[in-house]
Protein backbone atom coordinates (compact mmCIF):
# COMPACT_ATOMS: atom_id res chain seq x y z
CA UNK A 1 0.00 0.00 0.00
CA UNK A 2 2.90 2.36 0.77
CA UNK A 3 4.42 1.86 -2.69
CA UNK A 4 1.15 2.85 -4.36
CA UNK A 5 0.94 5.91 -2.12
CA UNK A 6 4.49 6.96 -3.07
CA UNK A 7 3.56 7.01 -6.75
CA UNK A 8 1.01 9.74 -6.10
CA UNK A 9 3.15 11.80 -3.72
CA UNK A 10 6.03 12.97 -5.86
CA UNK A 11 7.94 15.83 -4.35
CA UNK A 12 7.32 19.25 -5.88
CA UNK A 13 10.94 19.43 -7.07
CA UNK A 14 10.73 16.00 -8.76
CA UNK A 15 7.37 16.87 -10.31
CA UNK A 16 8.74 20.11 -11.78
CA UNK A 17 11.87 18.33 -13.04
CA UNK A 18 9.79 15.63 -14.75
CA UNK A 19 7.44 18.22 -16.22
CA UNK A 20 10.34 20.31 -17.54
CA UNK A 21 11.95 17.21 -19.05
CA UNK A 22 8.70 16.18 -20.75
CA UNK A 23 8.17 19.68 -22.15
CA UNK A 24 11.79 19.90 -23.32
CA UNK A 25 11.58 16.54 -25.10
CA UNK A 26 8.31 17.50 -26.83
CA UNK A 27 9.71 20.86 -27.95
CA UNK A 28 12.91 19.24 -29.23
CA UNK A 29 10.94 16.58 -31.09
CA UNK A 30 8.83 19.26 -32.82
CA UNK A 31 11.87 21.44 -33.53
CA UNK A 32 13.73 18.51 -35.04
CA UNK A 33 10.74 17.60 -37.23
CA UNK A 34 10.39 21.19 -38.40
CA UNK A 35 14.12 21.57 -39.01
CA UNK A 36 14.11 18.39 -41.08
CA UNK A 37 11.10 19.62 -43.09
CA UNK A 38 12.64 23.03 -43.73
CA UNK A 39 16.09 21.70 -44.58
CA UNK A 40 15.49 18.51 -46.49
CA UNK A 41 12.10 18.71 -48.18
CA UNK A 42 12.90 18.80 -51.83
CA UNK A 43 10.24 18.76 -54.53
CA UNK A 44 12.60 16.89 -56.87
CA UNK A 45 12.59 13.89 -54.49
CA UNK A 46 16.30 13.41 -55.02
CA UNK A 47 18.22 11.49 -52.34
CA UNK A 48 19.86 13.56 -49.65
CA UNK A 49 23.43 14.56 -50.30
CA UNK A 50 26.18 13.54 -47.90
CA UNK A 51 26.54 17.22 -46.92
CA UNK A 52 22.84 17.48 -46.03
CA UNK A 53 22.96 14.31 -43.94
CA UNK A 54 26.10 15.48 -42.14
CA UNK A 55 24.54 18.89 -41.47
CA UNK A 56 21.38 17.33 -40.08
CA UNK A 57 23.28 14.87 -37.89
CA UNK A 58 25.55 17.57 -36.48
CA UNK A 59 22.54 19.79 -35.78
CA UNK A 60 20.64 17.05 -33.97
CA UNK A 61 23.70 16.07 -31.89
CA UNK A 62 24.46 19.67 -30.88
CA UNK A 63 20.92 20.42 -29.72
Amino acid sequence: MDEEHECHCMSDKDFKADLAKDIFLKVMEKAEERYFEMTFEDESNEPLTEKQITEYMSWSINV
